[in-house]
């Protein structure tokens, strides 16, 4: 459940509330972002938390609200993770991942990390896991290139001639 369904089931003072709660998060992500920004504020400085979310944890902004916040501004590692699993039961068509990520003296003693991906088997050990749940290293978002008014940008200049232009037939070959 995000953004509008939050607002439309609670009201938009709940969603309201949760980004008061928590800063810089979006108003589209998922209420699973909330529960682990809600479990970082009752941890403290050092531990682990382990949670069953929906898959959309890894993705768009309740990524950024939830994983991508926790590993960048808090300091915690991902050390085991299934990005997509299919809830059991009859009925149920509802894919989750499961996460755990530990931060402080926890983090420091990490041993191993673990990640369980689509169609494997097992889990396998890798180096690290980002906020994609993928065994890769965080790496930032891409950003809007900035708006530029056309007379700004450059502009092409220089001498046409006529053997820059294709004819019809070049062009159908």
């Amino acid at each position: 459940m995000g953004g509008s369904q939050i607002s439309g089931r609670f009201g938009d003072g709940y969603l309201d509330w949760l980004r008061a709660l928590h800063p810089g998060s979006h108003g589209n992500a998922d209420l699973c972002a909330h529960f682990f920004r809600r479990a970082d504020a009752l941890l403290g400085p050092q531990g682990t938390i382990g949670l069953i979310a929906t898959n959309t944890i890894g993705q768009g902004d309740t990524r950024a609200t939830g994983l991508r916040y926790l590993l960048g501004e808090r300091e915690y590692v991902i050390y085991e993770a299934v990005r997509d699993l299919a809830w059991p039961g009859a009925g149920a068509t509802v894919t989750v991942s499961i996460v755990h990520l530990r931060r402080g003296r926890a983090a420091e003693q990490a041993v191993s990390v673990r990640l369980h991906e689509p169609d494997a088997p097992r889990y396998r050990e890798v180096a690290v896991i980002d906020s994609r749940l993928r065994a890769k290293p965080e790496r930032s978002d891409p950003h809007k290139l900035g708006q530029q008014r056309q007379s700004e940008l450059p502009r092409l200049q220089g001498l046409w001639t006529r053997a820059s232009c294709l004819s019809p037939g070049d062009a159908q070959e």
